[in-house]
């Protein structure tokens, strides 16, 4: 990444990878209430290790894969994103729609599992994991 000042690279590019995975909880109706959108226990368990993500950006800019490929690799950090909104039992949109946006040979496909992104992780996140989980949903799809 271009380095701004010091330690401080430019991240615009890496917010918009963010950006274009869409995330934020997609619904076609609301709860019956009208107030929540409620999840079970064990639902919500599946979210540990993937909302914690403060994106800092160190998985991906010690991914070689993404060195190699920014313009069009999403990366480490928006992929592990990715799949917190494709396991979220309250998003609607995760059966078709968040699955398309990743179905190509660039944006999530140049993973190499090197894991370099989970030594990096300051917060002992394991985002090759969650790169093999949606390899893995989409294989079975």
């Amino acid at each position: 990444m271009f380095v701004v000042k010091d330690l401080v690279p430019d991240l615009t590019h890496f917010y918009k990878q963010y950006k274009s995975i869409q995330p934020y909880l997609q619904r076609d109706s609301v709860p019956e209430d009208g107030k929540e959108n409620l999840q079970s226990i064990a639902d919500r368990k599946k979210l540990d290790g993937l909302y914690e993500c403060i994106l800092c950006a160190c998985c991906s800019t010690s991914c070689p894969s993404y060195w190699w490929n920014q313009q069009e690799y999403l990366g480490p950090a928006v992929l592990m994103q990715a799949y917190r909104w494709l396991i979220d039992s309250r998003d609607q949109a995760a059966g078709k729609i968040r699955k398309e946006m990743l179905e190509n040979s660039m944006s999530m496909y140049r993973c190499h599992t090197i894991m370099n992104c989970t030594r990096t992780c300051p917060k002992g996140l394991n985002p090759g994991k969650a790169i093999a989980e949606i390899k893995k949903s989409l294989a079975l799809q």
